[in-house]
């Protein structure tokens, strides 16, 4: 495999340094931007569902007022006369205030015990009792103007409506009648147009009570129902807790959006948005995309940059590794080889540096071969044998030093030593071997060896600690001295012999 080179290797590295720079500044901004993104959408969500509170509680009151208007001008003492109430309510709902602009769902008139006297548009109803109604009971409590909480009309549809209740008094301040108009939550109108308002393209506004209960929603089905349970929405719970501002949330449906929530004045109800993250954040994704492109873009410019540039700079670099590299490969000389290099700088000083050192180094080896080629020689040459034991393996030896064994130097290479010696001179040469390594010893001993036909033939040596091939290792130097300890027994044995004749010869002339 080609090895990767220099002014590649800087470009890479060059460019995944600016990439690591590109993203983490792209992080960075992107996510300053986001949070900020966030914060202005939630604060100006929050600006805008204010406004749409505030419009709904000025319509709430402003219908509120309407019906105390109406019930200023209703003849107290006329009231328990049908048609009379009819013509009271046909006066308010298309006279002068046109009450039926505001309260889509109809107008009654209870008694002050609950009682429908009328209503408009007619209804079956008229004359039973709805003191059971919420709305009813609180009003004839409070004496107040009350807005009831949701229920089903009893209309022929039975849409969801609210009930806006004012107390209708006689001249001493007595409680005589209850003025009610009721507005539909699915109409357009007053309250209706909350769940037609769009945020953005899928945003959207949705109104809820205190128990959980929707009163306006896109999604006509889930109007009065309590579906939002306890943790589906916690930015919910917190609304209903108390929480007004904007916050990022998880609906009950599972949908991340950016929540607002606002509480009307008028009534215990809670105005809220909802507008889905991936809309808001629509531009940050578009700009991360582009970054991104841009990011791409830029890494491949500037690794072509980079490596235009490093080449340019270390071209003398490359040149001269290509040097070197024929000079790894051209066979051993006396001379050092040439490096020429044309360049400035440190590269031409490293260029200078390393042709002085080549030199040297060229110079060094001649001295090295001259005396590996001397030491050869002398070992070669040597009347002694001469070997190298590493670890008990015979890593070197002479001729002579193979030969005293009736060996080959090839035959022994890689053998262990002591199978050579003789196995009663085992003890002996260990001991005496490693006296000398020790440097307790200098004297030359002997000892005898097995040679390769079986003869035994003795040996004088001597022994170095050495370094061979970067480890520890002995270097032995031995002579056969077989023939002079044949020649010293043959003296012996001749001494003894006469030594013993000279005791028999005046032993007899003693015994004459």
């Amino acid at each position: 495999m080609q090895p990767v080179s220099v002014k590649t290797r800087i470009a890479l590295s060059v460019s995944i340094l600016i990439l690591a720079l590109y993203l983490v500044s792209t992080f960075v901004v992107l996510s300053l931007f986001q949070n900020q993104l966030k914060d202005t959408i939630g604060r100006l969500q929050f600006d805008f569902l204010s406004e749409v509170a505030r419009g709904t509680d000025k319509n709430l009151q402003a219908a509120q007022r309407s019906l105390l208007d109406a019930a200023a001008h209703l003849d107290t003492a006329a009231i328990r006369k049908t048609g009379a109430a009819v013509d009271f309510l046909s006066e308010a709902t298309h006279g002068r205030l046109m009450l039926s602009n505001i309260f889509d769902n109809g107008i009654t008139l209870f008694s002050a015990r609950g009682v429908m006297l009328a209503a408009l548009p007619r209804h079956e109803r008229e004359g039973q009792d709805f003191s059971y109604r919420e709305y009813i009971q609180r009003t004839i409590v409070t004496k107040k103007p009350y807005i009831s909480r949701p229920y089903f009309s009893t209309r022929p549809d039975a849409p969801p409506a609210v009930m806006l209740t004012v107390p209708v008094f006689d001249r001493q301040g007595r409680l005589t009648a209850i003025l009610g108009g009721s507005v539909t939550l699915t109409s357009e109108g007053m309250l209706g147009d909350i769940g037609t308002v769009k945020i953005g393209k899928t945003g959207y506004m949705y109104l809820f009570s205190m128990d959980r209960t929707l009163l306006v929603h896109p999604n006509k089905e889930r109007i009065l129902k309590q579906d939002v349970p306890p943790g589906a929405n916690i930015l919910f719970d917190r609304a209903i807790a108390g929480f007004e501002g904007s916050g990022e949330t998880v609906t009950s449906r599972g949908l991340t959006v950016i929540a607002s929530f606002k509480r009307l004045e008028t009534a215990d109800w809670i105005l809220a948005v909802n507008y889905p993250l991936a809309e808001a954040y629509a531009s940050v994704t578009r700009a991360r995309e582009y970054l991104i492109l841009f990011i791409i873009i830029g890494i491949g410019l500037s690794i072509l940059v980079v490596w235009l540039v490093m080449n340019r700079f270390l071209s003398p670099l490359s040149e001269l590794t290509r040097q070197i590299q024929g000079m790894g490969q051209a066979a051993p000389t006396d001379t050092a080889p040439e490096i020429l290099i044309k360049g400035a700088g440190e590269i031409g000083q490293l260029a200078l540096a390393f042709r002085e050192m080549v030199k040297r180094l060229a110079e060094r080896e001649k001295q090295l071969r001259e005396t590996e080629t001397l030491y050869r020689t002398l070992t070669e040459r040597s009347f002694a044998g001469v070997y190298v034991v590493q670890d008990g393996i015979f890593q070197y030896l002479n001729d002579n030093a193979a030969a005293f064994a009736g060996y080959t130097p090839a035959e022994l290479v890689g053998k262990g030593a002591n199978a050579l010696l003789h196995p009663e001179d085992t003890g002996k040469e260990k001991a005496l071997s490693k006296a000398m390594m020790a440097g307790a010893s200098t004297a030359p001993y002997e000892f005898r060896i097995k040679t390769k036909d079986g003869q035994t033939r003795w040996i004088m040596e001597t022994v170095a600690p050495i370094v061979f091939n970067g480890r520890p290792a002995i270097l032995g130097n031995s002579q056969d001295v077989t023939e002079r300890k044949m020649v010293e027994e043959a003296m012996h044995r001749a001494k003894e012999a006469a030594e013993s004749a000279n005791r028999a010869k005046s032993e007899f002339l003693a015994n004459m």
